[in-house]
């Protein structure tokens, strides 16, 4: 007797539903607080490379807090000189990596 495999395509479980309902409702609110400037961001400017970062956005800041220090070892891997940061809430969308500046002077962290 030979054993064959079935595949069956097009059934989702209620579980899977479930599971799928709460992922994209998560992402709209999420969306949603950022349009509108309440979503956690974490600035962060590194020197020597000269970059900034966007790290988020995160609905709450201890979502955020949680998170940064999984960011920062990410960051440290690139040997930079110096690295400031800051949580701030506001509205950031694409690009959410600046790097390399070709005016240091007009870098946002050296404006007082």
């Amino acid at each position: 007797m030979e054993k064959t495999n079935k595949i069956t395509l097009g059934i989702i479980s209620p579980i899977e539903v479930i599971v799928l309902f709460t992922f994209l409702a998560w992402e709209f609110i999420l969306c949603i607080a950022n349009l509108f400037g309440l979503a956690w961001w974490a600035k962060v400017h590194t020197e020597n490379p000269y970059s900034d970062y966007l790290f988020g956005p995160f609905l709450f800041r201890g979502q955020l807090e949680n998170r940064f220090q999984e960011f920062l070892l990410d960051i440290s891997s690139e040997n930079p000189k110096s690295i400031e940061y800051d949580f701030i809430r506001d509205s950031f969308f694409e690009p959410l990596t600046i790097s390399n500046y070709k005016n240091i002077e007009s870098s946002p962290a050296q404006k007082n």
